[in-house]
């Protein structure tokens, strides 16, 4: 953004072209990111530090991976303040790694439907 004004011939790009684009990188981005997290859950290059928890925990982890990568590539259309992103995943992977004295996880976890519904986990099949 400093060099920008610098660069710029005003005869081909207005002012606002800068922001516009580091926007859409920014959007583009958060989308590459969400692919990039489900990928290491569900595909075949896993990640150790989800491997390697135990078994009590890592079903939550990865299911909190999993939800914040649904929301990274559903709401970063919404705002490109990188900021309030970080924070709703960060509230996503807190909640989702949080478990009550009871030994519940917090909040009951849901699956996707075939239809892309939320359903109860476990209603098809799912863990």
């Amino acid at each position: 953004m400093r060099l920008w004004s610098g660069v710029r011939d005003p005869r081909v790009f207005r002012a606002s072209t800068c922001e516009q684009y580091l926007a859409k990188v920014k959007v583009d981005s958060w989308g590459f990111a969400a692919a990039k997290a489900a990928r290491r859950i569900v595909g075949l290059a896993k990640v150790t530090d989800i491997e390697s928890l135990d078994e009590s925990v890592r079903v939550g982890a990865a299911r909190g991976v999993l939800r914040a990568a649904r929301a990274m590539a559903t709401t970063r259309h919404l705002s490109a303040d990188v900021s309030r992103m970080t924070e709703q995943i960060g509230n996503i992977l807190l909640e989702t790694t949080t478990v009550r004295a009871s030994g519940v996880p917090f909040p009951p976890q849901t699956a996707l439907s075939p239809a892309g519904r939320s359903t109860p986990a476990g209603e098809h099949g799912d863990a």
